[in-house]
């Protein structure tokens, strides 16, 4: 189980740094669609509202309708780091439970 603690810190580490490279490289290069994601940022603009604005795009891939090859690459990775890292949640949240209703 301390595994996926193990596993989940740098998993989180590096979504936050590509979230902050992404959101710095899209408000420079596509300032319209930043925008249309409510201009996120990690810290002084991260809304409820921008968080669901984000993760919509991201998952829904309209990221795949910009005509440009970082941003997809970037939304790519995080797209498949976003999988991971609910999968790992949702897996530790689930030994948690089970050790909590088994002991």
């Amino acid at each position: 189980m301390e595994i996926l603690f193990v596993l989940l810190i740098p998993a989180v580490l590096c979504w936050m740094a590509l979230c902050r490279n992404f959101f710095h490289y899209l408000e420079e290069n596509h300032t319209e669609t930043f925008k249309s994601i409510g201009s996120p940022s990690l810290l002084m603009n991260s809304t409820p509202s921008n968080n669901v604005a984000f993760l919509k795009f991201l998952l829904t891939r309209k990221w795949n309708s910009i005509d440009d090859e970082h941003v997809k690459e970037t939304c790519s990775s995080l797209f498949i780091l976003a999988i991971a890292l609910h999968a790992l949640l949702l897996i530790a949240f689930s030994g948690f439970l089970y050790k909590a209703f088994n002991t």
